[in-house]
């Protein structure tokens, strides 16, 4: 199955569907938006996937909450990955959904990953050289504060 990769214009497409800061609970299956210490982060639960399939459709709800957000916007991004499948597809198609979220505007934010095993962790921290906004966290509630100490007041202003 193919994913779809959304392009700027399909970005554009959704740019209106979800307000800039707008409290939207239960979002879709895997993506949300939650508050923690007052500010502002996407939480994405891709926990337990084993498919390919449906890992690619997540990553499609991912892009589409991404790119619906103005140019400019950080996303601090909590991606809970515990006891999921990784396969080559589904890099790749991470890959693609940074590099839409570039072309629209949405600068590299802040990440903290749960989850990670230890083959990914160790990969994950040789890209900390390249991305020092990428954290792995021993659970959610370090990764939520991480995020927050990072976000600062970039997330409570509107």
């Amino acid at each position: 199955m193919e994913a779809q990769s959304w392009t700027q214009e399909n970005c554009q497409v959704h740019a209106g569907s979800i307000k800039h800061y707008q409290e939207v609970p239960d979002m879709t299956k895997y993506v949300q938006w939650i508050e923690y210490k007052g500010k502002r982060l996407l939480y994405v639960d891709f926990s337990g996937i084993q498919d390919e399939a449906v890992y690619l459709g997540a990553i499609e709800e991912v892009e589409e909450e991404i790119c619906s957000q103005p140019a400019g916007t950080m996303v601090p991004l909590l991606l809970n990955v515990s006891d999921t499948h990784m396969t080559m597809e589904v890099s790749n198609r991470s890959k693609q959904l940074m590099a839409a979220a570039s072309e629209r505007g949405i600068p590299d934010s802040p990440t903290a990953i749960v989850g990670m095993s230890g083959i990914q962790k160790a990969v994950v921290q040789a890209m900390q050289f390249l991305r020092p906004d990428i954290h792995v966290a021993p659970s959610i509630e370090d990764a939520k504060d991480w995020l927050a100490e990072q976000v600062g007041d970039l997330g409570s202003s509107s």
